[in-house]
């Protein structure tokens, strides 16, 4: 063992100006932070002490975390005064016993370590959630950006909360751990979130442990469950329940739990923390006529591995601050979050029965802006324009630009163009026209974006099916449409058997022969453009009907916040039974972008998305949450950065 000697570091500046003195010392724990610790070769404690005054000091203490926890701190500084004041007043120094840290680990070594992971094994059992609050994009190398925020429970609202806990029977801790959870669930649209809380890992069996020094806290997982109809009060309870059971096993190492989660590192994303010993209290009082001096504006700061971290400080006023990565989370978001929990926070103390999913996390200024701001959608668009139309006007733009990609195929905006003006010949010729439905049955494909043209440019409306839909389904959906024509695959002819009407096969070169230039248009934009059946979950599924201008509209206003251009490279991620597609392939190639088809094994591994995202440098990524939370955990693995300018959000509840 290695015997090393504390750095430390004195300045006077009595003659400098208060800024000037404040400029320095902020330098100083600024240059500090950014220089952290080396655990192979640095002392891991730094003391600066600069004099301000003739009696007045300001002094910098650091120390790397594995040296101590926040309890150690006021013990330490005790001890310290302890001796300050044994010399400064020439009197013997009486100090306790120390008592070894070694005797702690000795007790964690003496522990049941495989009841323990069976315990968090059941614990997690089930759970395959990544929940989050809303991150930006992880970029290599880009430095942790501290920031704070807090929301102050003032002494009404402390009290209420403190009188509450009381007859529940449950901790403060325990009532804001599930308020926090009920968020999240909110937020990721599930029932079932699980964040980190870190405990003081101090055994009340070991003799002492208050006095003693070292690293004792940990991270575990906490899992906020709930099921339809439950009231908050009979939540918490089962929180408080459960944390019971947790802290027999609370010693047990996070890396352990998530390595036997298949979320892994991804099981637990941040933090919260419940702070019951104010440390910056604790020191400042410890000071005083026995030592000579006092100590005042004690600050404190802590840098974890988490992005975002949520501390509670109990007092007359519960203080609940934010600390965050400015960049990884906006700063308005945290803003939006703090909003949010004062939010349910109001509405629990009001309605402590409350259940669970009449929970609104929108606040008063954000309902104002949904009712009001948001809704005033008058905007002007090129209402004659139809969608087959603002297409061949883009052709003309960019005839050689790449307009579709699979894999290895791709078609220009002219090939693209072509082929489906020959496809729509053909079905014009079958009497295709305003408002007639014309089925398409394909797998995700380069023909499955010509037969889709090839419709709309004969004037019909499409209606997608997909090939793994039942049998039963897919009969339904053709009879309740009325369509007559099907187009397909000739890989998927078996699934047309029971169909009445016509079959065309997409890939079967002959449909074309015909001429390639652009048809005479015939329709109008308030012809149907294509029908969407949704999933029938409360009985049969129900054709939507959506014209050609409520596409136009969608893409074509002046009041729209996105600008797209022909740069841009698009996924066509989603089903085309799904009308998340229509935004996706139309915002593509009515813009001149390139549309990259995502074959379907590759949309349900979040691992190869992002390859291909890298690949195919796309910049314009539309998702739902849900998802893309796990292309963000999948990221965090992943040095090489992405090229998205642009990832917008969309889905149903």
């Amino acid at each position: 063992m290695e015997r090393k000697t504390t750095q430390s570091f004195f300045r006077e500046f009595e003659w400098l100006g208060i800024d000037q003195q404040n400029t320095i010392i902020i330098n100083y724990k600024q240059k500090s932070k950014v220089q952290g610790f080396d655990l192979g070769k640095d002392q891991l404690m730094r003391f600066a002490l600069f004099q301000r005054e003739k009696e007045k000091y300001t002094m910098v203490w650091c120390f790397h975390h594995i040296l101590m926890d926040g309890w150690s701190r006021p013990i330490v500084t005790e001890e310290l005064f302890a001796i300050y004041r044994s010399l400064s007043q020439q009197e013997s120094l009486s100090m306790l016993p120390t008592i070894p840290y070694s005797r702690y680990i000795q007790w964690l070594e003496s522990r049941d370590q495989q009841r323990a992971l069976q315990y968090w094994k059941d614990y997690m059992q089930g759970y395959e959630n990544v929940v989050s609050v809303p991150m930006k994009e992880n970029k290599a190398n880009c430095p942790f950006l501290l920031e704070e925020t807090e929301l102050v429970l003032n002494t009404e609202w402390t009290g209420i909360v403190t009188e509450l806990t009381k007859q529940l029977q449950v901790t403060v801790n325990t009532w804001l751990q599930t308020i926090w959870g009920v968020l999240l669930q909110k937020y990721n649209g599930v029932d079932d979130a699980v964040f980190g809380s870190v405990v003081s890992g101090r055994p009340s069996e070991i003799a002492g442990i208050e006095q003693m020094i070292g690293l004792f806290i940990n991270t575990i997982p906490v899992r906020i469950q709930s099921r339809p109809g439950m009231s908050f009060s009979d939540l918490v309870k089962q929180v408080q329940l459960s944390s019971l059971s947790s802290a027999q096993y609370d010693y047990y190492p996070l890396y352990e739990i998530q390595a036997n989660s298949p979320l892994k590192q991804g099981l637990v994303n941040h933090v919260m923390v419940f702070e019951n010993y104010p440390i910056g209290e604790a020191i400042e009082q410890s000071s005083g006529q026995s030592i000579g001096f006092t100590i005042s504006n004690v600050e404190t700061f802590e840098q974890s591995n988490y992005d975002f971290c949520v501390t509670i400080v109990p007092g007359n006023e519960i203080r609940i601050k934010f600390s965050y990565n400015a960049a990884r989370i906006d700063r308005g978001m945290v803003a939006r979050i703090r909003g949010h929990l004062q939010e349910v926070i109001g509405q629990v103390l009001e309605t402590p029965h409350v259940h669970i999913d009449q929970l609104e996390i929108v606040t008063e200024e954000e309902k104002r802006q949904l009712l009001h701001e948001f809704n005033d959608t008058k905007a002007s668009y090129p209402a004659d324009q139809t969608i087959h139309g603002l297409f061949e006007e883009q052709v003309k733009k960019t005839p050689d630009h790449t307009a579709v990609v699979l894999e290895s195929e791709s078609l220009t905006y002219a090939e693209l163009n072509g082929r489906a003006n020959q496809l729509a010949r053909v079905l014009r010729g079958k009497g295709v026209g305003a408002d007639r439905i014309v089925g398409i049955l394909a797998e995700r494909s380069l023909e499955m974006i010509v037969g889709i043209l090839g419709i709309l440019k004969a004037g019909g409306a499409y209606l997608p099916i997909d090939p793994d839909y039942p049998a039963e389904r897919i009969g339904y959906m053709l009879e309740d449409s009325g369509a007559d024509i099907l187009l397909t695959q000739k890989r998927l002819e078996a699934k047309t058997m029971g169909f009445a009407g016509e079959v065309l096969h997409v890939d079967d070169e002959r449909l074309y022969a015909l001429d390639d230039t652009n048809l005479e248009h015939t329709g109008s934009s308030k012809d149907l453009a294509y029908v969407i059946y949704t999933s029938g979950s409360t009985g049969k599924p129900k054709g939507v009907m959506i014209e050609h201008d409520n596409v136009v509209r969608l893409f074509f206003n002046d009041r729209t916040p996105f600008q797209f251009s022909y740069k841009d490279t698009w996924t066509l991620f989603h089903s085309f039974c799904f009308d998340f597609s229509v935004w996706e392939m139309y915002g593509a190639i009515l813009y001149g972008g390139k549309l990259i088809v995502v074959p379907k094994e590759v949309s349900k591994n979040p691992r190869e998305f992002l390859t291909l995202l890298r690949t195919e440098k796309v910049t314009v990524l539309n998702q739902t949450p849900t998802y893309f939370y796990q292309l963000v955990e999948e990221d965090r693995l992943q040095a090489e950065p992405l090229l998205l300018r642009m990832v917008i959000f969309g889905g149903k509840r």
